[in-house]
């Protein structure tokens, strides 16, 4: 749920690992002011068995100073992880992210797509027409299913902040469709895509947000 600069999210799962199965309820806030923005989580964990139990959450801040530095500090407690095998803790955390490289900018309309003289949305271009599907698996994994209609594809790439935001390249299951499977944890997670090499942009159907630097991203909610 989104009402002005605040974002709102919520999750309750029942996840299970070998002999391990714990419940997680999870709520998230973000906001931001200006250069400013502010994240929390407040969980709690019951039902488990060898997962561990009781409240957890984090907080974080970041500060942009200019376009290429943000300033950031964090901490809270966070839950054991069976598929890692680490244990319940708390920390704190802070330091500064450079970002080396002009970002490309994101589009914000979203009207039906007007094909570039490539056939893929170039920066400015609406995109309604590039659909984002999460697909949770009985194994824990996570498929991504991208739809791109209307505009001939020839490589989509994904990027977020669970691949590190490193550009990770899509596989053609048919025309007009893209698709990875990937592990990626329970919770709202920030992502964008760019198609052939062109400007990085948010599917239809996922809130847009700003990101650290001011930049527009996709909020996606796994399950």
């Amino acid at each position: 749920m989104q009402r002005s600069q605040v974002m709102v999210g919520g999750s309750a799962t029942r996840s299970f690992v070998g002999d391990t199965a714990y419940s997680d309820v999870v709520t998230t806030a973000h906001t931001r002011r200006g250069p400013l923005a502010l994240d929390a989580s407040l969980g709690a964990r019951f039902a488990s068995r060898g997962g561990g139990r009781g409240v957890f959450g984090e907080a974080s801040a970041t500060l942009a100073v200019g376009e290429r530095t943000v300033l950031f500090v964090a901490g809270g407690r966070y839950p054991t992880d069976p598929v890692s095998g680490s244990v319940a803790g708390r920390y704190v955390s802070g330091g500064v992210r450079l970002r080396l490289a002009s970002p490309a900018r994101l589009t914000t309309r979203t009207a039906m797509p007007t094909a570039s003289r490539q056939g893929q949305p170039a920066d400015g271009d609406p995109v309604a027409g590039v659909r984002l599907e999460v697909l949770p698996r009985p194994d824990g994994l996570v498929r991504l299913v991208l739809y791109v209609a209307g505009m001939s594809a020839g490589g989509v790439e994904l990027a977020g902040d669970f691949t590190d935001w490193q550009p990770l390249q899509l596989r053609r299951s048919t025309e007009g469709m893209w698709e990875a499977v990937l592990a990626i944890p329970s919770g709202v997670h920030r992502l964008n895509l760019r198609i052939d090499g062109g400007g990085w942009i948010v599917p239809a159907g996922l809130t847009r947000a700003a990101d650290d630097f001011g930049d527009e991203v996709g909020i996606m909610t796994v399950p």
